[in-house]
């Protein structure tokens, strides 16, 4: 037969839907905000002004923001700027300007293209 449906359980599945939409509203919420404050934490701004055809070198220190280990994408949208992709290329580079060919904590491998 036909199932009857009483008040009590029509409450609880709108009880119950209810509490599955502000659990997922508040799961957007929360990602909205872990991305805004990582984007926040993660933007630097440099002004870097060479000679005409003047090669410039210089490093900005990355510290990951969160405590596991994950694989970041860095961006520069200036034509003129490169990221160093190679490590043998960043310990040219550092060489070339006087700076020890390593440094603390950086691993043989950690730059890969524009992941590291």
């Amino acid at each position: 037969g036909a199932t009857t449906q009483y008040p009590e359980d029509e409450l609880h599945a709108v009880r119950g839907k209810l509490l599955d939409d502000i659990d997922s509203a508040r799961r957007r919420a929360k990602r909205a905000s872990v991305l805004q404050k990582l984007r926040a934490g993660l933007a630097t701004r440099r002004t870097v002004r060479p000679s005409y055809g003047e090669l410039c070198f210089f490093e900005h220190e990355f510290r990951s923001p969160v405590a596991r280990d994950c694989v970041f994408e860095v961006r520069c949208d200036d034509p003129d700027l490169m990221l160093v992709a190679s490590t043998a290329e960043w310990k040219g580079l550092r060489e070339a300007q006087g700076m020890p060919p390593g440094a603390p904590g950086m691993e043989d491998d950690a730059l890969a293209g524009n992941r590291l």
